[in-house]
């Protein structure tokens, strides 16, 4: 199987579930957003929080996580919360997690790709 091919199939498919147990740390983190870097629909506050990617560059590597009490609130709600996730950070969670593929997407794989 081409792990490309695999990619392309997680992409062009009905949305899979993300594991946060899982992808938590690697293909997605929650962040503080810093003033003045917030989109341009969205107005800043200091609790303003950020999904980001290691596709997100500077964001990934220097924006600062939020604390363990916000980050409990986030995992319990986190269902929720990926069903309403933009198209586009949605794939750039499951592009970040080709490296961490694991049996949550798996299990959804047709015949042709094992």
């Amino acid at each position: 199987m081409k792990f490309d091919s695999l990619v392309n199939y997680l992409l062009s498919e009905s949305r899979k579930y993300i594991d946060w147990d899982l992808n938590y740390g690697k293909s997605f983190k929650l962040v503080h957003t810093p003033e003045g870097k917030q989109s341009s629909e969205t107005k800043w506050t200091p609790d303003l929080i950020s999904i980001v990617t290691p596709e997100n560059g500077d964001a990934w590597s220097e924006w600062i996580e939020v604390d363990a009490d916000t980050l409990l609130k986030w995992k319990d709600k986190w269902n929720n919360i990926q069903k309403s996730l933009g198209d586009h950070k949605y794939n750039q969670i499951i592009r970040s997690s080709k490296t961490n593929i694991t049996e949550q997407f798996i299990k959804d794989i047709p015949a042709t790709f094992k």
